[in-house]
């Protein structure tokens, strides 16, 4: 007498319940790591956006030849040969302001919460942008 060839049903339903429990383990992880990834990414899309601002406010008072913060609107003016440059912070949106013409150096998607200007010795400003808080040494001494 010949063993029958091929699986019970009971070894089937066994097999397919342990795949079935790995498949529903292996989603779960790339999940975790998809939403981990996002939480990631996103958090360095706002350090990008922090430093471009950094880097273009640092320019701008390095060059300038007058600092000065106003106390109502917080807003930062800057004073260089025949212009002047305004910093300001505007529903979340950065906006500067150079020759009269307003530009927005972030979005809405690009939220800044806070953005706060502080002359402290020699011209230097503190300067800080939602958390980050950082001095921009300045090249020209106020005149």
């Amino acid at each position: 007498m010949t063993k029958p060839r091929g699986f019970t049903l009971i070894e089937l339903v066994i097999a397919m319940t342990l795949l079935t429990v790995i498949n529903c383990a292996v989603i779960h992880l790339l999940f975790q790591g998809w939403k981990i990834w996002q939480k990631y990414n996103l958090q360095a899309q706002r350090i990008q956006v922090i430093n471009y601002l950094g880097e273009v406010i640092a320019r701008d008072i390095r060059a300038a030849r007058q600092r000065s913060v106003e106390p109502q609107s917080g807003e930062l003016i800057l004073s260089t040969e025949g212009e002047t440059i305004a910093y300001l912070l505007v529903d979340g949106k950065v906006r500067r302001k150079k020759s009269g013409t307003n530009n927005y150096l972030t979005s809405s998607e690009q939220e800044i919460n806070k953005m706060e200007f502080k002359i402290i010795d020699s011209g230097n400003v503190e300067t800080i942008l939602n958390e980050n808080k950082f001095t921009i040494v300045s090249r020209n001494i106020n005149e």
